[in-house]
């Protein structure tokens, strides 16, 4: 069960991981993403849906958050132009039609704030919504001293690759040379197909 109540976060304005705009590796995401709908689990306030969108031509976005009032924002920023959103727990697993189109994944802020007893579970049920062959990108805390106070929480390249590769061909990691002030030097970039 994750401890941290998101939707009193965002009630109470206490979001200091929301920039008001994506993350500067986002866009990169779409050299490596297939045709067909991209997902970004724990989107927030939807910046990286935006992102990705702009940058796609025909891709429609799916952001899921737990936070009404994060899903409410993203609609009246962003809007519905290609942008669908749902607030929702990921691990619900009534409702797997919304993700049949899914062939990719953009992952930046769901993974870092679950605890980490959480991520097997994450890992699995991510898997599970991309299709074989379909590409996971994402930026990973990887090099920050979160002195196991998280969210966010620190992962090691190598509990990705225990995680993650059951399900995944690890394309490519390299750390993070653009970033938000602040985090410079604690994030990978890491690139990754479904098997």
């Amino acid at each position: 069960m994750d401890p941290v109540n998101w939707q009193q976060r965002y009630q109470n304005h206490d979001t200091p991981w929301d920039k008001g705009r994506c993350h500067p590796m986002t866009a990169k995401a779409c050299q490596f993403f297939l045709p067909g709908d991209i997902f970004v689990p724990g989107c927030g306030r939807g910046w990286d849906a935006r992102e990705l969108r702009d940058q796609s031509t025909t891709a429609n976005v799916i952001g899921l958050d737990l936070s009404a009032n994060a899903i409410a924002d993203a609609r009246k920023i962003h809007g519905l132009d290609r942008l669908t959103w749902y607030e929702d727990d990921l691990f619900r697993n009534d409702d797997d039609a919304r993700f049949a189109q899914v062939r990719n994944i953009w992952e930046h802020t769901c993974h870092c704030a679950l605890p980490p007893s959480m991520r097997s579970d994450y890992v699995k049920r991510i898997a599970t919504i991309l299709h074989n062959g379909g590409m996971l990108c994402g930026v990973f805390f990887t090099h920050m001293d979160d002195q196991e106070n998280g969210p966010p929480w620190n992962t090691s390249l190598e509990e990705i690759r225990s995680l993650y590769e059951p399900w995944f061909d690890i394309v490519s990691m390299e750390r993070v040379t653009e970033s938000f002030a602040g985090r410079e030097g604690e994030e990978s970039f890491i690139v990754m197909r479904r098997r």
